[in-house]
């Protein structure tokens, strides 16, 4: 059985080729994706405020493709550190 930061390495590593490939809107995430995986400078006050806002947004979309996915639970098993996002299949990565 793997461990929790064995399964997170692996969901920074899934997260990371997601947004390599595209699947991630660069939009106004850009500034916090570059520092993040390319070494750029921490994203200035203002990036993030208007990054939380398209947060929300896109959360709302997400919510409408897949209904009844946030209200999804059931306990905590083997360690998994985004098994409450399984509901949103291969968008869970992103959400």
């Amino acid at each position: 059985m793997s461990s929790a930061l064995d399964k997170l390495n692996t969901f920074i590593e899934r997260f990371r080729h997601d947004y390599t490939v595209g699947k991630i809107d660069m939009g106004k995430y850009g500034a916090y994706l570059k520092w993040k995986f390319e070494d750029s400078p921490l994203p200035s006050f203002y990036e993030v405020v208007d990054m939380a806002e398209k947060v929300s947004d896109d959360l709302e979309k997400y919510d409408i493709k897949y209904p009844g996915a946030a209200s999804y639970t059931e306990p905590y098993l083997n360690d998994d550190p985004w098994q409450s996002y399984k509901m949103y299949e291969d968008d869970k990565y992103i959400v």
